[in-house]
């Protein structure tokens, strides 16, 4: 998992789908960026999250094509914003779903933009 930190990707959580050579990655996350056309971005510009894991893995092989799906990355990404809120204290009935939770923290970030802006 890691957060794209510039371009109009920014502020957004992806999954790292292939490694170009050692200052481009390929990201997607099932929405914006789908598998089959990942969005070619440089290390500098992204920071890692976490690791994927074994349940990642999991849910790949377990997936009737084998294959990495736009639905799996969805998924892993929701259960990532979904355990962040939970360690932060906060209950999964503040956000209706995942997603709001992450438009949730973009809005947050551009209020505080603004907020630096008027000072």
């Amino acid at each position: 998992m890691v957060l794209a930190l510039a371009g109009r990707d920014g502020d957004r959580i992806f999954v790292v789908v292939g490694v170009l050579d050692k200052d481009y990655v390929l990201i997607a996350n099932g929405r914006s960026r789908r598998v089959d056309c990942p969005k070619k971005k440089k290390t500098k510009h992204i920071k890692f999250l976490k690791e994927a894991g074994s349940n990642f893995a999991e849910k790949v092989e377990k997936s009737k094509s084998g294959r990495l799906t736009n639905l799996i990355l969805r998924n892993v990404i929701n259960e990532y914003i979904v355990q962040t809120m939970a360690e932060s204290g906060e209950t999964a009935k503040n956000a209706e779903t995942a997603e709001n939770a992450e438009n949730q923290v973009k809005q947050e970030k551009q209020d505080d933009k603004f907020v630096k802006v008027i000072k």
